[in-house]
């Protein structure tokens, strides 16, 4: 996927999830590359 796809996906994916997270629900971001990185903790 070219990199200038990337974002505006992203912002898709995470407007989706949003939509649909109940109380309750916890979210967290982890990116994969060379390394695994957490970038935000899990959070209500």
């Amino acid at each position: 996927m070219r990199e200038r796809y990337r974002m505006p996906l992203v912002r898709q994916s995470l407007t989706l999830l949003v939509d649909e997270l109940r109380e309750g629900d916890t979210v967290a971001i982890v990116v994969y590359d060379d390394n695994a990185r957490v970038l935000l903790e899990r959070w209500s």
